[in-house]
């Protein structure tokens, strides 16, 4: 990819509505001082959560339980319970739970440098 390109392994176009409204949702109540500070990490993480962006190997880098955790519970613990006590962010929210500990790897789906044989 060229070096402003992001390439991602999964698009859905109402997923891509909803993680701007959380955004904005984030941006407009935030009530932690450390997460207005970090909106850029808060918003990396979800949207790596959402679209598994790939690197220029073509392989997407998981987001981990670590950084979900700590941005949940270190630098935005009132802004994330307000959240979750909103019926369609809560939906939006990832599980902390449900991530590896550490970032695991895989190959994209689609690479779209390949070309398939006749």
């Amino acid at each position: 990819p060229k070096s402003n390109e992001i390439i991602i392994n999964s698009y859905d176009e109402s997923l891509e509505t909803n993680i701007a409204f959380l955004f904005t949702i984030f941006a407009s109540l935030s009530v932690d001082q450390s997460c207005q500070d970090s909106q850029p990490l808060v918003e990396e993480f979800l949207c790596r959560v959402a679209f598994q962006p790939c690197d220029d190997k073509f392989v997407v880098h998981s987001p981990n339980q670590t950084t979900c955790k700590y941005i949940r519970d270190e630098l935005c613990p009132q802004d994330w319970i307000t959240l979750q006590n909103t019926q369609f962010a809560a939906d939006l929210l990832p599980d902390c739970d449900l991530f590896t500990e550490k970032s695991v790897s895989f190959t994209c789906e689609t690479d779209p440098n390949s070309q398939s044989s006749p």
